[in-house]
């Protein structure tokens, strides 16, 4: 019944990238697209009806190594900033300041301190990768 449907609201927590497209998929197959995603810190997905957790199997700071001088900081989508910047402080990477903001805020801002210097950290991300759902 479409009706009925309409008023489920299902919390998913993909461990990787295939069960991603997995999810949108099933979501689309059913009709429950109106999809959210949580990321490490807070969202806008209060209305959705399928809301892809991101916190457990993305949750990962990596800093890439170039004898010490790296600033290049590979971060999972499920971390707050606060995570984030436990690892990058010592590299200067930028950041928002509100340090309970998932790290999905980084896509469309990340003002922080050391913006005057560096720019937004929108402005300095080198690559993103984007799960399509086909």
């Amino acid at each position: 019944d479409d009706e009925s449907s309409a008023d489920v609201r299902i919390i998913v927590v993909p461990k990787n990238q295939d069960e991603i497209i997995q999810i949108v998929n099933w979501a689309r197959k059913y009709n429950q697209t109106d999809i959210g995603v949580r990321s490490g810190g807070h969202g806008f997905f209060s209305s959705a009806s399928v809301v892809i957790d991101m916190r457990e199997g993305f949750n990962y700071v990596k800093m890439i190594d170039d004898n010490g001088n790296s600033k290049v900081a590979v971060v999972g989508m499920g971390n707050t900033l606060k995570e984030v910047d436990e690892v990058t402080t010592p590299y200067q990477i930028p950041l928002g300041v509100v340090s309970h903001t998932g790290c999905g805020l980084l896509l469309t801002g990340g003002v922080g301190y050391l913006c005057k210097e560096h720019g937004a950290t929108a402005d300095n991300i080198l690559e993103v990768t984007i799960v399509p759902s086909d």
